[in-house]
């Protein structure tokens, strides 16, 4: 039975599916989805690996795998949402003024 690639749901009827090189850049481009974090924390402390390092394994994966990635509706929303961000450029400065922050 497939399951989503990032936090291992049932992905469901409404799976979307994305290209390795896009799931690659996305983590270079500071993806971090908080599924990974929590599947992982759950995975460290059955095995009593308290310590270790969820983004810096996760990267690793992304980075060197090939094939597409299954991604479940939730997941699939917050790549997407990411993936918007990162097309609409970086906020513009927030100027300050004499007294604080000027709108």
């Amino acid at each position: 039975m497939p399951a989503c690639d990032i936090c291992n749901a049932s992905p469901g009827p409404d799976a979307k599916r994305y290209p390795a090189k896009q799931l690659r850049a996305a983590a270079d481009g500071g993806y971090r989805p908080r599924a990974v974090v929590d599947g992982f924390q759950a995975v460290a402390a059955r095995l009593g690996v308290g310590d270790a390092d969820p983004w810096g394994t996760w990267l690793d994966i992304v980075r060197r795998d090939r094939s597409d990635w299954l991604l479940c509706r939730p997941c699939a929303a917050d790549l997407d949402n990411h993936l918007r961000k990162v097309a609409a450029g970086p906020l513009p400065p927030r100027r300050r003024g004499l007294f604080g922050r000027r709108p």
